[in-house]
């Protein structure tokens, strides 16, 4: 691809508030032309801010900073413009629009839709899932719903001898039957304030509150994956079985993984015989009573759930979870329940059911630790420093038990603000959202009882992965979306654009395999117009080496407004293997997943 670039920069030392901190070293892969700040705390650093930009309408300028002991010069190029940022969040917006449901299609993508050539060598399935049709017809014009309460659409990629075999279908739950045959909005949702019950007053009171909790729509809207030959979308309770031509069937008899409940977030594991784990945990929040109850299931790859643990602890909120050799892990994001906003403003719709939850900066994020196996810890609650730190989609996490170390280690994207509905990535505008991420690793002693946190990269990243052979161990190499311009407001501070690039992260580590003695962060934007989302890697069939494969993401482009799912050599990066242009508009979604299996493939004869 010709309108795709890649270059490197280093920056080794960062202004922060007037006085001048030395930083360890750092490089950053950037767009060319498009050098962005990135700093990497030092090592006894708990918390940083980001560093000095030049104003946005200078460009080619050089400023140096100076310490005892340092003196760095920084380049800044083409630094973007408000008018350039605006064009940018407006064409990312269009990846957010409602799909429609006759744009259903199947079939073999033509030679002439791919850039490139897909590898013979890749087997298997490229899932995605995600919102995808939140706005319908009313008497008064179009009626829309929040995105994340859109119904699900799950969109396949089966590739296979350098083929690929596309499907696309809207998930027929009982909830988007009924919606279809009235052909408006009937059921109750999570994220939006309207309620298509009338009256709305009378059934959030009575419905919802006094006989809850309440039932919201399934929209089935978050994940897909296969495991076990079981191919299920994936929401907040129980799995949507589907079939190789994704038609809707539910729950089936003798599929343990499809009669299971858990959410969009699961882990694989590879054990120490070389088999594989699926990892799901299931989530229950009752704030009126005010406890949690969370199940950990683990199912073998025959789909068999081979281990099933239970706890219970005060109501909170989480999104993901790590898992290690060892642990469970969650991150308690410091939040509560908002009296007015439940008593009042729900009921009067106001605001949404989700919006009754709200940030609580007098509390700090909490880790909840769970023993996985039998090594003496019993489960554990350590609490994460007192900067508000919010964490939704986490990297990575791995133990040192084994290695006779008390540690273990957990990676994540952190907010500074609490962001439960991602409008800073959805609805991002440069206004009053924008990507504002953190790359934070902690290091927790599970003897102690002790954290303590480190940024090791200031710069905004989202839907991170690693590769999943490496998953709960210490990882070399990660994956995210990143922004791709960044200016400075005199009001505002920092502001990034809108998600784009994709970001191979390489990580050093110091000799006590904790600490990061050095991040490379190596960027691939796909196009000036073109903007990427959570990339998956995938291994290539008898690799050795942890980024020996491909990374495979979609891409929305702003231009044309259709979709695209690019193919990069994860070891050659900025190598574009096969770019392929879809037959329909995909919006951008949320998660999804590579199966080894070659499933949603042409009908079977």
């Amino acid at each position: 691809m010709a309108s795709s670039a890649i270059i490197s920069s280093s920056i080794q030392v960062c202004k922060l508030n007037s006085r001048v901190t030395k930083r360890a070293s750092t490089s950053r892969g950037s767009v060319s032309n498009k050098n962005i700040v990135c700093v990497l705390p030092s090592k006894d650093s708990k918390r940083q801010t980001e560093g000095q930009r030049l104003s946005s309408q200078k460009r080619d300028q050089v400023f140096a900073v100076a310490t005892e002991e340092v003196l760095e010069t920084v380049v800044e190029k083409d630094v973007p413009t408000w008018e350039e940022m605006k064009r940018s969040y407006d064409e990312y917006s269009y990846g957010y629009r409602s799909a429609k449901v006759d744009s259903e299609t199947k079939g073999f993508i033509g030679a002439e839709k791919i850039e490139g050539e897909i590898p013979k060598e890749l087997v298997g399935t490229l899932l995605r899932n995600g919102p995808a049709l939140f706005e319908r017809d009313g008497p008064d014009g179009k009626v829309s719903r929040a995105y994340l309460d859109g119904d699900g659409m799950v969109t396949s990629l089966a590739f296979k001898d350098g083929e690929v075999y596309f499907r696309n279908k809207f998930i027929r739950t009982e909830s988007f039957n009924r919606e279809e045959a009235a052909g408006k909005f009937t059921d109750m949702s999570i994220f939006s304030a309207e309620d298509p019950r009338q009256p709305a007053a009378l059934f959030r009171f009575r419905d919802d509150i006094i006989f809850g909790p309440p039932s919201p729509k399934s929209g089935a809207n978050y994940n897909v994956v296969n495991w076990a030959g079981s191919l299920n979308a994936i929401d907040w309770g129980t799995p949507h079985g589907l079939s190789d031509e994704l038609e809707y069937e539910g729950a089936r008899e003798g599929d343990e993984f499809s009669q299971a409940k858990y959410t969009a977030h699961y882990r694989i594991l590879t054990e120490e015989d070389g088999s594989k784990r699926m990892v799901t945990f299931e989530p229950k929040v009752d704030w009126a009573k005010g406890i949690t109850t969370t199940t950990f299931k683990e199912f073998d790859e025959a789909g068999k759930c081979v281990s099933s643990k239970s706890h219970v602890f005060p109501a909170t909120y989480f999104h993901d979870m790590i898992v290690t050799e060892n642990f469970y892990v969650l991150f308690d994001c410091p939040v509560k329940m908002d009296y007015f906003k439940t008593f009042i403003g729900y009921i009067a719709s106001m605001n949404s059911l989700g919006e009754t939850i709200v940030e609580d900066l007098g509390k700090r994020g909490v880790f909840r630790i769970f023993p996985r196996k039998d090594t003496g810890f019993e489960p554990m609650v350590i609490e994460a420093d007192p900067i508000p730190a919010f964490a939704f989609h986490h990297i990575n996490g791995y133990d040192l038990v084994k290695e006779g170390q008390d540690t273990l280690v957990f990676e994540t994207c952190t907010w500074d603000r609490m962001c439960l509905y991602f409008n800073d990535i959805i609805k991002a505008d440069g206004e009053k959202h924008w990507p504002r991420t953190k790359l934070s690793r902690f290091s927790i002693d599970l003897k102690a009882q002790s954290c303590e946190r480190t940024i090791i990269s200031e710069n905004p990243f989202e839907y991170p992965t690693v590769a999943q052979s490496e998953t709960g161990k210490k990882h070399k190499y990660a994956y995210a979306v990143g922004s791709n311009k960044t200016i400075y407001d005199p009001v505002k501070g920092r502001v990034d654009g809108p998600l784009q690039n994709i970001v191979k992260l390489t990580y050093t580590y110091e000799d006590d395999n904790v600490t990061v003695k050095n991040l490379n962060e190596n960027i691939w934007c796909p196009g000036e117009h073109k903007y990427a989302m959570e990339p998956l890697f995938v291994p290539r069939p008898g690799s050795k080496a942890e980024d020996d494969g491909w990374v495979i993401a979609p891409i929305f482009n702003g231009e044309t407004k259709g979709s695209e799912v690019v193919i990069l050599d994860a070891s050659n990066w900025g190598k574009v293997v096969a770019n392929i242009t879809l037959p329909i508009y995909q919006p951008f979604g949320v998660h999804g997943s590579f199966s080894d299996q070659y499933v949603c493939g042409p009908a079977k004869q």
